[in-house]
């Protein structure tokens, strides 16, 4: 049979501390971190986003995340001629409808169509550099579709 080893006889060493700066049980090693139930970042955001809000569409009224509500308004920008919700809502949608989605929902994005639209509206001039003739966009859109 083997003997238990007393106090007095712990090695102590290399990943062997001292038994009287081990962590007890039921104790943390980060006694003042954060309190257990307390919501992260991520959370907090995912949260707020799923909240529900009224949304007049065509006469009708209906509930809607508030993620869904600001892709809306996104999209309505997009349609009345602002570039730059143009370019984040095309932005949005190659990073989430990327990998065959798009066959699902009927909207595959024409890569040629939006290089006319930004041809013909031109670029804002704090995006990029100071050319508005849409090479930028041309080029920044052929190699993401690659």
């Amino acid at each position: 049979m083997k003997k238990k080893k007393s106090e007095s006889d712990y090695d102590v060493g290399y990943r062997k501390p001292p038994k009287h700066t081990q962590f007890k049980p039921g104790k943390s090693g980060n006694p003042k971190g954060r309190p257990k139930g307390r919501k992260n970042y991520t959370t907090i955001v995912r949260e707020a986003l799923a909240k529900k809000v009224a949304v007049s569409e065509g006469g009708r009224v209906r509930e809607v995340s508030y993620a869904e509500a600001v892709l809306m308004a996104l999209a309505a920008k997009a349609l009345k001629g602002d570039v730059r919700a143009a370019e984040s809502l095309l932005r949005l949608m190659q990073q989430h409808l990327a990998g065959g989605d798009e066959a699902e929902s009927g909207s595959a994005i024409d890569p040629e169509i939006v290089i006319q639209f930004i041809d013909a509206k031109g670029r804002p001039k704090s995006i990029g550099k100071s050319s508005s003739d849409g090479k930028e966009a041309r080029s920044s859109l052929r190699r993401s579709e690659n």
